[in-house]
């Protein structure tokens, strides 16, 4: 950018002579003529500068997204704070259930108490550390399946 406004300034001399001579020749007011090429040369480099950004932008992070899906993104990260504090909570609700039910046997979850992992959780993740919640169910393999057979998924 430095290097385009300086190549710029130093031509801007002799360009300003130039057109100064025509309009003297042609009796045309040279500060309209002047300020009409430099709003040019303020618009060549605001290119070149957006160019530069553009180009830094992809080599960086790939590709640039379509602005629908840039707005997208940006609506997914204003929420994903409050997404996340309650998929912990509603994770840490199953597990509490789990853990209490009488059909199974275990529950591995690092945010509820008694896990092996709940000290370092609530040192490191206070506000909840995943919604990823695995148990055990009394009966072994076959009571597994019959319990993979009868859940049922709602949206």
């Amino acid at each position: 950018m430095r290097a385009v406004v300086t190549v710029i300034g130093k031509d801007m001399v002799g360009i300003l002579a130039k057109v100064t001579a025509i309009c003297a020749d042609k009796n045309v007011n040279v500060l309209e003529v002047t300020q009409s090429i430099m709003q040019d040369l303020f618009a060549m480099v605001m290119l070149v500068d957006i160019t530069k950004c553009t180009v830094q932008l992809m080599r960086d992070l790939g590709s640039i997204p379509s602005p629908m899906n840039a707005f997208l993104l940006g609506l997914g990260m204003e929420t994903l704070a409050l997404r996340m504090e309650r998929h912990c909570r509603n994770a840490l609700e199953v597990a509490t259930f789990l853990k209490n039910h009488p059909a199974v046997t275990w529950v591995k979850y690092p945010s509820l108490e008694g896990d092996k992992y709940y000290d370092l959780t609530m040192k490191y993740m206070p506000g909840g550390s995943c919604g990823v919640v695995s148990f055990g169910v009394k009966g072994g393999r076959s009571a597994a399946e019959r319990l993979m057979k009868n859940m049922k998924l709602t949206f």
